[in-house]
């Protein structure tokens, strides 16, 4: 590779640039601290619609923004003179992606376009391929670079983790094998997308000739798309521009915004006076947050969590309370709990670390332990140990018994008010400050919380929703050990929920408990069922709870519609009553047609519907009531209450002999 005193194309200037100029002489690398590839179908659709709309017009497209950090150095060619002026995206870089897997995908259209079958003269047609050949060495082959780390030739390097995708889309040797990250998918989706996108506009045109003419004006148009580019020469600086002119694509997160605003912050402090904290430790921080993202994206557990949930858990546990109450109060007037104030953690954060950075006087900074730098410092830190620590809860797998812990709080799914609190557990844990058995009884006590106060105790999603974030903070601030957690998740169940027996007993069971909390019931009853009678392993708790793919279902023993029964006015009175009982419920597995759900207990019994079920539970019920009617449901229910008291016991001496109890490994 070529060396700074080599040769090299000129400098870019802050100016409007047409795509075709940004790519001719230059290459552009996107840094490993950016997020990974993003852009969904609807952006590629957006984009797609945006491109249609001008297929037919001269007009120059505006794309919007680039921010661009010059970095000073020739990439080696052959035979073009001088060197590529190497770029690298500060902001831009899903465009460029997305722009460059188009033109590929376009390229390829025209290779599977047979010239014998094109009535066109061979002047337009030459022009056309001209366009096409030029298009391949501006996106997708410059056979003139020879730097091995542009691999495909082509000039645009993504980061380590998409970049060999992003080349076997270009070299068209995608293994879908090979595709283990959200953002190496995105990219292929998007390739597959503008494939099939292309695919109809042919199946539309009346000729080959039409198409081959909308290859040449899509070429040209896409060419034409216009930029305003912005040139730094420092990343510190970029980010005094990168919040306020990201303005095409999507929106940027709290994170990004996060991310700018302290790079900024540590820029102008680093300008002022030397420090320890360098601009790189930050970035690499965030780079690595971005990482954590993708596998928690990736994890069915943690999928449906966005970046800016985790980010806001993160400052629900660790930033005092005394700065969000302090904002609340002299920015808004309003005296306000963490639990309201969480939405606008962005404006708090901003506003906190202005503060230090300005050493306001007559503030609760006046005592605070660290300056802005050694805060951003922290912050970062902290941070980045957040997504960390999620990310390893959504795929751990080390020890079975707190593995199994983490599958029923997640397979339960009522995790919201609980996410700062598991995050600080598992954050003590991973720092030694708590061990095993400790959060073993923490993640025990979560679970009885959660299910006793949101499933059967049927409180509103919000119900102690501060509580347990004043917690969460207390613990992460080092202000409550594990016996404050179990004490106060105690409290908590006996302050907010109702009767536990009581609820379970309430007749219209079926109609006022989530189909979700019954199978979750049922699944662990039938677990301690199954571990009592020694029978094999059941179906997964997360399939068996979410009734995945509609095979796993809740089931009227003595079925809802009586059209099929025999039964004299005493038993349809007693039908009304009970027929949505906890005790006349049970899981069965396969897909049920209206028959098998009406059919009389008799028929569900003795066909083997019942004694063959994939659930323990079913078969024990089969084999222990040769009929069904009111004294059935009742016996049966109150073997479920039994269970079910001593399984989500306040008691861990008795909880534990139950809740232990998991599927065979």
């Amino acid at each position: 590779m070529s060396s700074q005193a080599d040769p090299m194309t000129d400098e870019l200037d802050n100016d409007d640039y047409r795509l075709r100029r940004l790519f001719d002489g230059y290459v552009f690398h996107i840094p490993d601290y950016q997020r990974f590839y993003s852009w969904s179908t609807q952006e590629c659709e957006d984009l797609w619609d945006d491109l249609l709309n001008v297929i037919d017009e001269a007009n120059r497209h505006y794309m919007g923004t680039v921010i661009l950090k010059d970095e000073a150095k020739a990439i080696e060619t052959r035979g073009y003179g001088e060197g590529y002026r190497e770029y690298a995206i500060v902001d831009g870089q899903q465009r460029f992606t997305t722009l460059t897997i188009l033109m590929k995908a376009i390229v390829s259209a025209f290779d599977e376009l047979e010239r014998s079958m094109i009535d066109v003269d061979d002047e337009i047609y030459e022009d056309v391929e001209d366009a096409v050949e030029d298009a391949r060495s501006l996106f997708v082959r410059d056979s003139s670079i020879q730097d091995d780390r542009y691999g495909a030739q082509n000039k645009l390097r993504l980061q380590r983790e998409d970049n060999d995708v992003f080349k076997a889309i270009l070299r068209e040797e995608v293994v879908d094998e090979d595709i283990s990250k959200p953002s190496e998918q995105r990219l292929v989706d998007a390739y597959g997308f503008f494939e099939d996108q292309l695919d109809d506009l042919k199946e539309s045109r009346a000729s080959d000739a039409a198409f081959l003419d909308d290859i040449g004006r899509l070429l040209s148009n896409i060419q034409s798309l216009e930029f305003m580019v912005y040139v730094v020469d420092s990343q510190a600086r970029a980010t005094l521009i990168f919040e306020s002119v990201n303005d095409r694509g999507k929106d940027l997160s709290r994170l990004d915004k996060t991310k700018s605003f302290l790079m900024h912050k540590h820029y102008l402090i680093q300008s002022e006076e030397e420090g320890d904290v360098a601009g790189r430790d930050i970035r690499d921080r965030f780079g690595r947050i971005y990482r954590s993202m993708q596998t928690i994206e990736m994890q069915d557990r943690t999928s449906g969590i966005s970046e800016d949930q985790v980010q806001q858990y993160h400052y629900i546990a660790k930033v005092p309370r005394s700065v969000n109450k302090t904002y609340l109060d002299e920015e808004t007037g309003r005296r306000r709990t963490l639990q309201s104030g969480a939405p606008i953690y962005l404006d708090v954060l901003k506003w906190h670390f202005n503060r230090l950075y300005d050493d306001v006087a007559e503030s609760p900074h006046d005592e605070h332990p660290r300056d802005c730098l050694e805060e951003i410092d922290w912050y970062t830190r902290s941070l980045r140990r957040y997504y960390s620590r999620l990310a390893t809860i959504a795929e751990y797998d080390d020890d079975e018994e707190i593995g199994w812990e983490l599958s029923k709080l997640f397979a339960l799914g009522r995790m919201g008010n609980f996410y700062p609190l598991l995050l600080t557990v598992w954050d003590e844990y991973e720092s030694g400050n708590i061990d095993r058995d400790e959060l073993h009884e923490v993640l025990q006590m979560i679970e009885v919380a959660s299910f006793r106060i949101y499933a059967i105790g049927n409180k509103r999603s919000d119900t102690g929703r501060s509580t347990f974030y004043r917690l969460a903070n207390r613990v992460a601030n080092g202000n409550a050990g594990v016996e404050d957690i179990i004490s106060e998740l105690e409290n908590a169940v006996e302050r907010y929920e109702t009767d536990f027996e009581q609820a379970l007993r309430n007749d219209g069971a079926y109609s006022v408990f989530s189909n979700r909390d019954l199978r979750y019931l049922l699944y662990s009853y039938d677990l301690y069922v199954r571990h009592k009678n020694r029978g094999g392993a059941p179906p997964e708790i997360e399939k068996a709870v979410q009734n995945a793919g509609k095979d796993y279902s809740l089931d009227h023993v003595w079925p809802q519609d009586t059209s099929e029964l025999d039964l004299d006015d005493g038993e349809y009175e007693a039908h009304e009553e009970l027929v949505d009982n906890l005790g006349n419920l049970t899981l069965t597995t396969g897909r049920r047609n209206a028959a098998w759900k009406n059919d009389s207990y008799d028929n569900k019994r003795t066909d083997d519907r019942y004694r063959d079920s994939d659930f323990a539970s079913t078969r024990k019920l089969a084999r222990e009531y040769e009929s069904w009617g009111q004294s059935s449901v009742e016996s049966r229910l109150d073997d479920l209450i039994e269970y079910a008291a001593q399984r989500w016991s306040l008691d861990s001496d008795e909880r534990q002999e139950y809740a232990a109890i998991k599927p065979p490994s």
